[in-house]
């Protein structure tokens, strides 16, 4: 799921229908912006420097890491591997199902 858990009001829906759909050992791999990329975006978009495509004001408050591993671990998954990468503005997160 590469940059749409920011997309997502209700995101354990999602995450269990992945849970149930991935085989016991498979991974689940997510990506999403920090908040502070959504600033960002504004100001370049207002210099014309983003496309409009790239619409901030359509994402939600950003769950923090700590929870986002709590609601993944109750669905069942573990394993977990959080890095941030471009110069910390992205996340990126692995949770494996449990065997």
């Amino acid at each position: 799921m590469l940059a749409v858990l920011e997309h997502l009001t209700e995101p354990r829906p999602v995450l269990h229908e992945n849970y149930r759909i991935l085989k016991p050992g498979g991974s689940l791999v997510l990506t999403w912006p920090s908040g502070v990329v959504d600033a960002i975006l504004v100001v370049t978009r207002g210099f014309g420097l983003t496309s409009p495509e790239m619409e901030s004001e359509e994402h939600v408050a950003r769950l923090p890491v700590k929870a986002l591993h709590a609601m993944l671990n109750e669905i069942g998954f573990d394993g977990f591997v959080h890095k941030t990468f471009e110069l910390g503005l992205n996340n990126l997160l692995v949770a494996c199902k449990k065997m």
